[in-house]
């Protein structure tokens, strides 16, 4: 039985898996990354952590009374 796999972000068809054992209620489609989001997501990462590195007001302390 065959499973295709599909990017969760942008929904192309990645491939397709060989699956011995498999429900057969179950849906034939399992997800993962493609290769461009991938690459997004880490961009939008890096730049989101750059972002807050030079985001002083985290670092301050709360003070409560």
């Amino acid at each position: 039985m065959k499973l295709t796999i599909i990017c969760s972000w942008c929904g192309v068809k990645i491939g397709e898996k060989d699956c011995d054992f498999l429900d057969e209620s179950l849906s034939r489609i399992t997800h993962s990354i493609c290769s461009e989001c991938h690459s997004k997501v880490l961009d939008d990462l890096n730049q989101t952590a750059n972002h807050n590195r030079n985001d002083k007001s985290q670092f301050t302390k709360e003070r409560r009374s």
